[in-house]
């Protein structure tokens, strides 16, 4: 219960970064003047807490942050491109499409890089796919999506090394237990992905 309610409110925090990032990049400019945009009457915002919060983004310290961020950003060399759909669904629609059988990572890397017109988000997507391809073939162009093997020692996890503390590759942050067992991972992920699924509905809700 711990780990859920943890889960929901890192996701509901994500969801509120998420949509104050939207606000600023849709109604803030920061070549006009305050009280120009102060002016602009948002319905999804509390008029002054719309005001207090242009003022927060012109303070200097937001300023700075705002490019190092942006700075940062642009050195970033793995993109997905799913755009807002998050990967919880694209493992689901991808789960429901094959009969129930759910994707394995590097099915899922390479399907969240690649382009609607078949081509990857970089030259080095395209590098990882051919390695990711090569270890799919050894293994028979599957790979298990239970216990172990599917968690630290699958095709992905070769070719792009183990997975970070508190996140799942592809699979976006979730809260984790130290020393859990790989079935029990399993089974959180499982809960965490029911659970994306449900704030996802509630995200698309309030939008």
């Amino acid at each position: 219960m711990d780990a859920t309610r943890k889960f929901l409110l890192e996701k509901i925090g994500a969801m509120w970064r998420h949509w104050k990032n939207n606000l600023k990049s849709k109604h803030f400019n920061v070549d006009l003047f305050a009280e120009k945009m102060k002016v602009a009457v948002l319905e999804c915002c509390d008029e002054n807490q719309w005001r207090r919060r242009i003022d927060m983004w012109l303070t200097e310290k937001s300023m700075h942050l705002s490019e190092t961020n942006k700075k940062n950003r642009a050195k970033y060399d793995d993109p997905h491109c799913t755009g807002s759909k998050s990967f919880a669904r694209v493992i689901d629609e991808k789960t429901k499409a094959n009969n129930g059988v759910r994707p394995s990572h590097a099915k899922l890397y390479i399907e969240t890089r690649t382009k609607k017109d078949g081509s990857y988000v970089n030259d080095k997507m395209a590098e990882i796919y051919e390695l990711m391809k090569e270890g799919m073939q050894e293994v028979s162009g599957s790979e298990s999506t239970e216990g172990q093997r599917y968690w630290n020692n699958d095709v992905y996890s070769h070719v792009k090394g183990p997975k970070k503390r508190g996140r799942i590759h592809c699979v976006e942050k979730v809260s984790s237990c130290s020393k859990a067992t790989s079935s029990t991972s399993v089974e959180q992920e499982r809960e965490s992905t029911h659970l994306r699924n449900i704030v996802q509905h509630l995200g698309s809700e309030v939008d």
